[in-house]
């Protein structure tokens, strides 16, 4: 399955909109260039990236490189933004766990009287 498909019933699954023209409307494209989408004739574009990704929680840019790895014709740039959307991926995983990670050092520098408002102040 290309990523434009991909990424198109991954929505489905994710939303209550389950026709091609309820995915159409959300993503503010014709239900011709669904079509298209489906066919694998044509891929979501990165404003088409950006509200999937907000719907799904994916970083559009992870989106954007694996539609662009999909459509590439040579062989050396489809390999290229491959390997963008795997770092992409893991810059975004790891993002998401940073604010966790700060609060539990937080929490057990706290417990353990290392760090107490006064010695900050």
């Amino acid at each position: 399955m290309n990523a434009t498909k991909y990424y198109i019933e991954l929505l489905r699954s994710h939303t209550t909109k389950n026709s091609d023209y309820a995915i159409a409307k959300l993503l503010n494209v014709s239900r011709s260039t669904m079509t298209k989408y489906k066919q694998g004739r044509s891929s979501i574009d990165s404003d088409q990236a950006l509200k999937v990704g907000q719907i799904l929680g994916i970083n559009p840019l992870v989106i954007v490189a694996e539609c662009k790895a999909n459509n590439s014709k040579n062989i050396d740039n489809m390999q290229h933004w491959k390997r963008l959307a795997e770092a992409l991926k893991k810059t975004s995983l790891t993002l998401a766990i940073l604010p966790t990670l700060f609060i539990l050092i937080y929490s057990q520098l706290i417990d353990s009287n290392m760090f107490t408002i006064g010695n900050v102040l």
